[in-house]
């Protein structure tokens, strides 16, 4: 065991710790040998990093000694503990660990320090195939995230971009010859395996990227640890892969399609409008509300339950026999379901088109939300056979959203089948648009098989589809 020295030995190049860590950065902290897993606690101060002192004749480096070197820059920057006030976005421990790598590795630049390759170049090869062969995707970006904002990053893509082109390009495949037989087994993967690997690639890039730099792509002067779990949060939700929930079989079959078919739809949409805003923001507090219900909707119920017919097997209303013949009576299932309708101001409704919903869907339980600031209402506006009118609707609405989230975690413990009437601009506290919360509605969506209508008519739409099926 041995004690951390304060300024860096040139003549065994061991124990770096550079002026620009501090003079009093490392005294106190206890180091031993693993040259396997090296790693560093901040909460108590323990140390396991390789202590040799030998040139690697290959790449004439000292690699324990960048890795020491890195090892210390988490002695400095990083947090004791990862709690709520490092964490305030609940990232995964996955995500927020790799991110702070990656907060560490900047720093280290931002401070001066120069670094070098912390392994062999051949070794970052295997790094790549590592990458490759993952089947998780969330693994797949926390081993990418150990190598970005190093050395071995600008190693790495050259790899990846010379042996995934030409599977992914159509232009380059004259080219997969020469790379299989550069490269061998590896890289005769299927081309949608490198396809789903450059996804998560490009992901990564863009948290690292947005963390790291401005807008106008100036560095960052620092990365706080607030950063690290918001851009940590956005990589949970856009590597997601949610499953649909086992209670949409209880649904019609052409009911089932539809709704495949919408979040297939919504999927694409993702990709396609990529908008990335800086920004920190949260879901907004929400109150459940229920606004009064002053109308009565039992005898349209009743109504639409129980249609006259001209065949049957015991007549129920013989006064129609001497006009159309309809005595007998068929039962028909009404529609219900839970509509959650979103009345911020960048939708654009109005309380005449909210009150044609509930026409609609009379059995349906129906919800408005909308928000201020950093708290918002969602108002029941129709249950159980009631619904509230066009002054209440005005009186308790909102014009931001706030709480989009939460809404739908709401929506998703109600009956069957769900539909949000929103255009998909989910933001939170302050009304402030941030990728990493319409990224965990779309996943919300998708666990609980929501359906998202743009207006009022696909709203139409749907209804009649679902009548159509009801009855």
């Amino acid at each position: 065991m041995a004690v951390v020295k304060s300024q860096f030995d040139r003549k065994t190049k061991s124990y770096p710790v550079t002026s620009a860590l501090g003079e009093k950065k490392g005294f106190g902290y206890r180091i031993e040998e693993d040259a396997d897993k090296p790693r560093t606690s901040c909460k108590t101060k323990e140390m396991f990093v390789p202590l040799d002192v030998e040139i690697c004749p290959d790449c004439n480096v000292n690699h324990s000694a960048q890795i020491r070197a890195h090892e210390m820059a988490h002695a400095k920057w990083s947090p004791k503990n990862v709690g709520k006030a490092e964490n305030p976005f609940e990232a995964s421990y996955l995500m927020y660990e790799g991110m702070e790598e990656v907060r560490v590795n900047y720093l280290m630049k931002q401070a001066g320090i120069k670094t070098r390759f912390a392994i062999c170049e051949s070794n970052i090869f295997e790094i790549m195939k590592a990458v490759l062969l993952e089947p998780n995707v969330r693994k797949k970006a926390f081993i990418y995230l150990a190598v970005a904002q190093t050395r071995e990053q600008v190693v790495f893509d050259k790899y990846f971009e010379e042996l995934s082109d030409p599977h992914v390009y159509s232009y380059r495949k004259d080219s997969l010859e020469k790379v299989i037989e550069k490269y061998g087994k590896i890289a005769e993967l299927p081309p949608e395996e490198y396809i789903r690997t450059r996804e998560v690639i490009m992901t990564v890039d863009t948290a690292v990227k947005n963390m790291c730099f401005t807008k106008r792509g100036k560095r960052r002067a620092n990365v706080w640890s607030k950063s690290v779990s918001e851009y940590a949060k956005y990589l949970d939700e856009a590597l997601a892969e949610p499953e649909l929930p086992t209670d949409l079989t209880d649904l019609p079959d052409e009911m089932q399609n539809f709704i495949k078919q919408n979040l297939e739809e919504e999927k694409k949409r993702m990709k396609s409008i990529h908008r990335y805003s800086e920004g920190k923001s949260r879901w907004g507090r929400m109150t459940i509300k229920t606004a009064p219900l002053v109308q009565n909707l039992g005898g349209v119920l009743k109504a639409r339950k129980n249609r006259p017919q001209d065949m049957g097997a015991v007549p129920r209303y013989m006064h129609r026999y001497a006009t159309d013949q309809k005595i007998f009576y068929k039962s028909r299932r009404v529609l219900g379901g839970t509509i959650l309708i979103d009345v911020s101001g960048s939708m654009g409704l109005h309380e005449s088109d909210v009150m044609e919903m509930l026409g609609l869907m009379p059995a349906a339980t129906i919800a408005m939300y909308s928000g201020a600031g950093s708290t918002g209402d969602l108002v029941i506006i129709a249950e159980n056979g009631k619904m509230t009118n066009e002054h209440y609707i005005s009186r308790m609405r909102e014009y931001g959203n706030i709480i989009d989230g939460p809404a739908l975690d709401w929506l998703g413990k109600q009956a069957g089948p769900r539909v949000w009437v929103s255009d998909g601009q989910a933001t939170g506290t302050g009304d402030s648009f941030v990728e990493s919360l319409r990224l965990e509605c779309f996943n919300k969506s998708v666990r609980n098989a929501i359906v998202r209508l743009n207006d009022m008519e696909a709203c139409v739409e749907f209804a009649k589809k679902y009548r159509k099926e009801a009855s």
